[in-house]
């Protein structure tokens, strides 16, 4: 998966969710329709309604900066969360609008929804390329029948020597660190060398 692309999906979601709180949001039977910030104010005031959703996708906006410059589990994790709640906020107006009989959702909710997701899709993909759910490079396969090297290797057991082309061990080739200093440690077919990634 490339590191570029968790940011790149975060921060088009929290400009969707952005664009949404502007665009026409609930539209009523007569024709007329607001926006998320125009609901502030007139007859149907919402309180400060706005205001979340612009906040949220303003987080979303630092955050996905934030892993593109120092990449953090818990950045991750708070961008899952961030779009979470906005997906949920986003629902909560296309129920009442839904049920509501003199409104109906409008294209603002529909992107609003999708920003949501894309953002916490986002954190989800790159938990999920830290805890190696998905490769981090497509192009390294994972060793045949295992997730990575044998556990005696992975924690440092003493083995008996084994040749280089063992049926036991897993082709060279980069995999997860099993020490947890680096993204990935090359294994050169029998042991893990000092080569990080």
């Amino acid at each position: 998966m490339n590191p570029r692309l968790s940011p790149a999906l975060a921060l088009s979601g929290a400009a969707l969710a952005l664009i949404a709180c502007f665009v026409d949001f609930l539209s009523s039977s007569e024709g007329s329709a607001t926006s998320l910030i125009e609901l502030n104010g007139g007859d149907r005031s919402f309180g400060f309604v706005g205001l979340e959703p612009v906040v949220a996708s303003l987080v979303a906006a630092v955050l996905a900066t934030a892993l593109v410059r120092r990449p953090r589990t818990w950045v991750s994790d708070a961008l899952v969360s961030v779009g979470a709640l906005s997906f949920v906020y986003f629902l909560g107006f296309f129920l009442f609008g839904w049920f509501e009989s003199d409104l109906s959702p409008t294209v603002g909710l529909y992107v609003g929804l999708i920003g949501s997701l894309m953002v916490a899709a986002a954190g989800g993909l790159d938990v999920a390329g830290r805890e190696g759910w998905i490769s981090a490079r497509s192009k390294t396969p994972a060793p045949v029948g295992t997730a990575a090297a044998p556990a005696s290797v992975a924690t440092g057991e003493s083995t008996q020597p084994q040749p280089h082309n063992s049926p036991n061990l897993p082709p060279a080739g980069w995999y997860g660190d099993p020490s947890g200093q680096a993204a990935e440690r090359y294994w050169d077919g029998r042991q893990w060398t000092t080569q990080v990634r």
